[in-house]
């Protein structure tokens, strides 16, 4: 090769086989090879992106992503900022809806004039509250303490978690017992 921009070793060896080959893509760390990806026209990527792509195509799972972008933010090769970013991005749900469940969002979206994403978070916050507060009525009739049943649900919120416990048949004794009014 007649050009080497500085480049050695397997760097050199590694931009070589890209040019040769017409190659996509090309993974470096290598700073030299980085501030020449310009020159060179090369389509360039990192191993936090490499890992990020990996996960996001469930070629590796996301917390085989997530180890592996914190073991490279410890060698401390790349900002820990952009780590972190990328450590959030793999850390994203992505849920499939069906058809009626995502006509029924827009509408209440729309009604309520927000976007679809702050409709969601809302159902699903709302959704949260009432799953805590049935697994809070399942902990108390399981035998646990009322503290650890307690613990779940707000006082703002009694009500609902009252009729929730006399579906489930129990009694005012025990509703009183948890307040702590015997």
């Amino acid at each position: 090769m007649e050009w080497k921009y500085g480049l050695e070793g397997g760097e050199l060896e590694s931009v070589t086989l890209y040019l040769q080959e017409k190659a996509d893509l090309i993974a470096s760390n290598d700073d030299k090879v980085r501030r020449l990806r310009l020159i060179l026209d090369l389509s360039l990527i990192s191993s936090p992106e490499m890992v990020f792509m990996m996960a996001k195509n469930e070629v590796i799972s996301k917390d085989k992503a997530i180890d592996s972008l914190l073991e490279l933010k410890k060698i401390g090769w790349f900002s820990p900022n952009v780590i972190d970013i990328i450590v959030e991005e793999v850390r994203k749900v992505g849920v499939r809806l069906s058809m009626d469940v995502l006509d029924y969002i827009e509408k209440e979206a729309m009604r309520e004039n927000v976007d679809r994403s702050v409709m969601i978070r809302r159902l699903m916050e709302r959704g949260i509250a009432e799953f805590r507060k049935e697994r809070a009525a399942e902990l108390y009739m399981g035998g646990k303490p009322p503290s650890a049943a307690r613990q779940r649900w707000q006082a703002s919120q009694y009500q609902k978690w009252l009729s929730i416990l006399s579906i489930r048949g129990v009694n005012q004794a025990i509703h009183w017992r948890i307040l702590g009014e015997e």
